[in-house]
C-alpha cells in the first residue's frame, strides 16, 4: 500500500495559494496558484463528508483507491500507454482544510453545499491538472465528458419484462426517468454515436453535448471552468472540428466499451442471485481486498490475450468484473486540446499527439481517463432496483414523446 508524502517546501500548503477548481459528490478540486514551479499545474483531490455527519474518515480507503486506479484500472485500459494521471497520497492537517473550505465556499455552487471538506481527513490525493498549459502563456483547451455506457448489453439473464435493454442503450432509457418524462429536459445526447468510433456521429454527439450538456460535458479555457453557456462560438467551432478525429483515432473510447461490455458479462440481472447466493453461503460479505481487484484484472487480461472465455462458475469473479465494469462506466474523459510546439522542458507523464482537426489543422492533445474510484460490492442490491426502475419508467413515457428522443442504436423506436 502507497504511503503518503509530506510538502516540506516553504508555504506550499498555505491555503491562500491554492483555489476552488470544481467538485462531484465524492470530492473537492483545488488547483495551485503559488510561486514554487515545482508545483504549478497540480490539483489537490480532497474527500467530501455530509453536513452533520458522524462518518469517520478511512486512511486506507484513499491510499487503496489510488493503487485500485494505477494497479488495476490503468491495466486494464493499457499496459503501453498511461491514460490515468499519477496520483500521490499527500498529508494534510486540520487547519489546511479548515482554512481552504472556508476560503473556496463562496465559489462553489449551491446545489453542492450540502457536502463540505471533511476536515478529519489526514490524507489528500495530489494530481496533475489537466486544463493547465504546459507552456507558459501558452492557449489551452480542454473538455471534460462523461461518456457513460458504451455498449447495448445481449446477456442470456435479460429477462423478457426488460428485454428493451437490448435494443436501447443505458443513457437514453435513464434519461427520462432524470427528466421525470419533461421533454424539454431530455438529454440529446446518446454515448452510441460518441463510442462509434466514426468521426461523423462522433461530431453528432459532441453537438448534442454541447445543446444539453447537463452534468456530462465541460469545457476549461486556460485553466478556467466556463459555463457552457459563456463559451464563444469560435471556442465551440474548435471543439467541433477537432474532438471527434482526436477521440476516433485515440482509441480509449474503444477499448473502454471493450471492457465495459466483456467485464459486466452476466448483467446486473445475473449479477443479483450469484450476490444474493454468496450472502446466502458466507452469512456475510465485506468489501474486496485490492489483492482480489488485481488477480481478478490480471486473469481478465491473460484470458484475453489468450482469447479464453471466463470461467463462469466462479461467482466471486463473476461479481468483481461486474464492479470493475461500473467503475469503468462513470468515469470521465478527459482531452487537452493546443497549437503550437511543446517546450523541450516539458515533462508530461501523459504524452501529447498531433492530430488533424476534420479541416486539416494539425493541433496536440492528451487523453486522459479520470474517476476511476471503486464501487461497494453493497451496492449491488440497489443497482438491480435502479435497473428495473430505469425500465419500468421508459415503458411507461408515452411512445410518441419517445420517438422524439430516439436512441440512435434502434432509431426505429420502441
Amino acid at each position: 500500500m502507497a504511503q503518503a508524502t509530506t510538502i516540506d517546501e516553504q508555504g506550499v500548503l498555505d491555503a491562500t495559494q491554492w483555489k476552488y477548481k470544481g467538485e462531484g459528490n465524492a470530492n473537492i478540486l483545488i488547483s495551485y496558484h503559488g510561486p514554487n514551479s515545482h508545483f504549478i499545474g497540480s490539483l489537490i483531490r480532497l474527500s467530501k463528508v455530509d453536513k452533520h455527519s458522524s462518518q469517520k474518515w478511512h486512511e486506507r480507503q484513499v491510499l487503496d483507491n489510488i493503487a485500485f486506479a494505477q494497479d488495476v484500472i490503468q491495466p486494464l485500459l493499457s499496459t503501453d500507454v498511461r491514460i490515468i494521471p499519477q496520483m500521490i497520497p499527500l498529508n494534510v492537517d486540520r487547519q489546511f482544510l479548515t482554512e481552504v473550505s472556508e476560503l473556496i465556499e463562496p465559489f462553489r455552487p449551491e446545489k453542492r453545499k450540502n457536502r463540505m471538506i471533511d476536515i478529519s481527513q489526514e490524507i489528500a490525493i495530489l494530481t496533475s491538472d489537466m486544463t493547465a498549459a504546459p507552456n507558459e502563456g501558452q492557449s489551452i483547451i480542454s473538455v471534460e465528458i462523461k461518456p457513460k455506457w458504451g455498449f447495448i448489453p445481449n446477456s442470456t439473464y435479460i429477462s423478457e419484462n426488460t428485454e428493451v435493454k437490448t435494443k436501447i442503450c443505458r443513457f437514453c432509457l435513464h434519461k427520462w426517468m432524470k427528466s421525470k418524462s419533461h421533454v424539454d429536459d431530455i438529454s440529446l445526447y446518446c454515448p452510441m454515436d460518441l463510442y462509434s468510433g466514426e468521426t461523423s456521429r462522433i461530431a453528432r454527439a459532441i453537438d448534442a453535448l454541447i445543446v444539453t450538456p447537463q452534468n456530462n460535458f465541460r469545457v476549461f479555457i486556460d485553466g478556467s471552468s466556463v459555463d457552457v453557456n459563456d463559451v464563444a462560438p469560435e471556442i465551440f467551432e474548435t471543439i467541433k472540428d477537432i474532438l471527434p478525429k482526436i477521440l476516433s483515432k485515440s482509441g480509449v473510447l474503444k477499448r473502454l466499451a471493450q471492457l465495459q461490455a466483456s467485464l459486466d458479462s452476466h448483467d446486473i440481472e445475473g449479477v443479483l442471485p450469484l450476490y444474493n447466493s454468496f450472502l446466502d453461503n458466507c452469512k456475510t460479505i465485506e468489501e474486496p481486498e485490492l489483492s482480489e481487484w488485481r488477480l481478478v484484472a490480471k486473469a481478465f487480461l491473460e484470458n484475453e490475450k489468450e482469447r479464453r472465455g471466463l470461467a463462469p462458475n466462479d461467482h466471486k469473479s463473476v461479481i468483481l468484473r461486474y464492479l470493475l465494469s461500473m467503475t469503468l462506466k462513470d468515469v470521465s474523459l478527459f482531452v487537452s486540446i493546443i497549437k503550437g510546439d511543446l517546450s523541450p522542458r516539458f515533462d508530461s507523464e501523459i504524452n501529447f499527439s498531433e492530430y488533424s482537426s476534420l479541416s486539416g489543422n494539425k493541433v496536440k492533445a492528451q487523453v486522459a481517463i479520470i474517476d476511476t474510484d471503486r464501487k461497494s460490492i453493497f451496492n449491488i442490491p440497489s443497482n438491480y432496483k435502479k435497473d428495473q426502475d430505469i425500465v419500468e419508467n421508459y415503458l411507461n413515457v408515452d411512445k410518441s414523446l419517445r420517438d422524439i428522443h430516439q436512441c440512435t442504436a434502434y432509431p426505429n423506436g420502441s
